[in-house]
């Protein structure tokens, strides 16, 4: 299994969106370096998006595991505020 684990960077820059509400999941992330950001989108009366971040994942920390096994829709955001570096899991790696 560890050979189907692919290395993901997020760079810092604004609302920088690894998951957002209702994205479809295809993979699970584990945070190797850096925190990633959980919460909700606002919307505001100008349309604007606006997130509102809850919690604060950290390194060996995972997300997104519950929604690649349970075949689910996303139901937060997840943002990384700063640099992330990452491992994922795909979910076809998984049935294959």
């Amino acid at each position: 299994m560890c050979y189907n684990l692919i290395p993901r960077v997020y760079a810092e820059k604004d609302e920088n969106i690894i998951f957002d509400e209702t994205d479809e999941v295809l993979e699970i992330i584990f945070i190797v370096r850096g925190e990633v950001g959980v919460g909700f989108k606002l919307q505001n009366a100008l349309d604007n998006k606006r997130y509102e971040l809850t919690t604060m994942l950290g390194s060996q920390s995972f997300f997104a595991d519950y929604h690649v096994f349970t075949n689910t829709r996303s139901e937060f955001c997840y943002i990384a505020p700063n640099n992330v570096e990452a491992l994922s899991l795909s979910k076809r790696s998984l049935i294959n």
